[in-house]
């Protein structure tokens, strides 16, 4: 069975107020963050444990599961990204290990008592909570664990649960400040939590291997005339959940080839800023343009989104962020992101938004033998004062074989491969549409 939930909803697996329990079983459930699915009294819901079963399950949906309900997830189960599983029934002890990371989060009350699972871990930016529906003052939930692993400014509040059984351990370890500002041009980098560097404008990095764990962040420098191309080449690049490459704001100052003539206009780049008759710029599947300026912009404020060129010869993973967006005060346009690789993958952000009227900026990701890329790649036009809204921006994310690619996976599924034998000569340009369009679907 396979459950997808679109816009605003609450979706209940419904009471029984006798039994036999309702048996729901459900291989997988896609959903969005302003929707909850409920289960309900005297039902048990499956999740990919009896059908389409997986021994990991990275939790993309709200669940409510009300008392008397009962939740069974496979062995290994991800919540992150802002989803929630809010518990008042019961959780099985089929899973072994139970993560909260990046914004996801475990809530648990009474009637809810126990929670029996051998670890249980708090990564960075994750948390656990009371419920939103079953609040109880007086009393705990008691954890009856092997382990609980947490970064070190996760605090257990003792206030809703009790540690009964197990040992803590610590994840997600936390870096020293760097020497230097800039980060290093070559060798290999991994930058822990709380660790930063900047790139400089105009620079070509050259790494073996580039690792931004949960918590670290590589900052974009960009320049006032925008005319400079930054790029990091490597084997593999690795941005880990929670972790950071932005150039929020580094794009133009002034005299941006999209720039507004006039207060209440905005910034044009890959689409038109509100008001403003100039013309788009710019490359759809190999771009390196700045965003242009918000009308009135310094170099502090109303800049466009800079731009970022990331090629690796093995494999790119986004399961963070890369965000070239316009500074969000002004009405500046949107940046530039290009990714190449063999193989791209991951279930991250990538980000090149219009601000105040501005227009969206250019993403395009090129793999040659894989591409897997899950998360949101978002380059949208932003609304003005008026209420007007600036031009989308432009998003490829392309294939190219040099014979017709094989689809993986079922009808939700983004998963393209090359054929492993390349028995045809045609340019892979010809595959490029068909397979940016089905992509695209439910990205934009």
């Amino acid at each position: 069975m396979f459950l997808q939930v679109t816009g605003t909803a609450f979706v209940a697996f419904q009471s029984r107020t006798t039994l036999p329990s309702l048996q729901a079983q459900v291989g997988t459930i896609t959903s969005n963050a302003r929707s909850v699915i409920h289960v309900l009294q005297n039902v048990d819901l499956y999740w990919a444990t009896r059908v389409g079963i997986l021994q990991s399950l990275n939790i993309k949906a709200n669940i409510y599961v009300a008392q008397g309900g009962k939740i069974d997830l496979p062995k290994t189960v991800i919540i992150s990204k802002g989803w929630w599983l809010d518990v008042c029934g019961t959780v099985t002890s089929n899973t072994q290990t139970l993560t909260m990371r990046d914004g996801g989060e475990l809530r648990m009350s009474p009637p809810a008592s126990t929670l029996e699972i051998n670890t249980v871990i708090v990564d960075y930016q994750g948390n656990m909570g009371s419920s939103k529906y079953c609040t109880n003052t007086t009393t705990k939930v008691s954890l009856s664990l092997t382990y609980l692993n947490s970064t070190s400014d996760f605090t257990l509040d003792t206030t809703k649960f009790t540690l009964a059984k197990g040992s803590t351990g610590a994840v997600t370890p936390t870096g020293s400040a760097l020497n230097e500002t800039y980060c290093a041009i070559n060798g290999s980098l991994t930058l822990l939590r709380n660790q930063q560097c900047t790139l400089k404008a105009g620079t070509t990095y050259q790494f073996t291997t580039l690792t931004i764990s949960p918590g670290a962040k590589i900052l974009v420098e960009g320049n006032a005339s925008s005319s400079l191309t930054t790029t990091i080449s490597a084997a593999d690049i690795n941005i880990m959940f929670g972790g950071k490459i932005t150039g929020i704001g580094a794009g133009f100052v002034s005299n941006g080839p999209g720039s507004p003539s006039a207060s209440g206009q905005g910034a044009t780049h890959a689409g038109s800023g509100v008001g403003n008759t100039k013309s788009v710029y710019g490359s759809v599947s190999s771009p390196i343009t700045y965003g242009s300026n918000g009308f009135g912009a310094t170099t502090s404020s109303g800049r466009g989104g800079g731009q970022i060129k990331l090629s690796a010869t093995n494999t790119i993973t986004v399961d963070g962020t890369i965000d070239m967006s316009a500074d969000a005060a002004g009405s500046g346009s949107g940046g530039s992101i290009w990714l190449t690789a063999a193989t791209i993958t991951g279930d991250g952000f990538l980000y090149a938004n219009g601000s105040g009227g501005g227009a969206g900026g250019r993403i395009a990701t090129v793999a040659s033998g894989s591409l897997s890329f899950t998360g949101i790649s978002q380059a949208p036009g932003s609304k003005a004062s008026n209420g007007d809204i600036g031009g989308s921006g432009t998003i490829q994310l392309l294939l190219c074989c040099y014979a017709p690619p094989k689809f993986l996976g079922g009808a939700y599924s983004r998963r393209f491969v090359c054929p492993s034998v390349l028995s045809c000569v045609r340019p892979c340009t010809i595959f490029v549409r068909a397979i940016s369009q089905q992509l695209m679907n439910g990205i934009q």
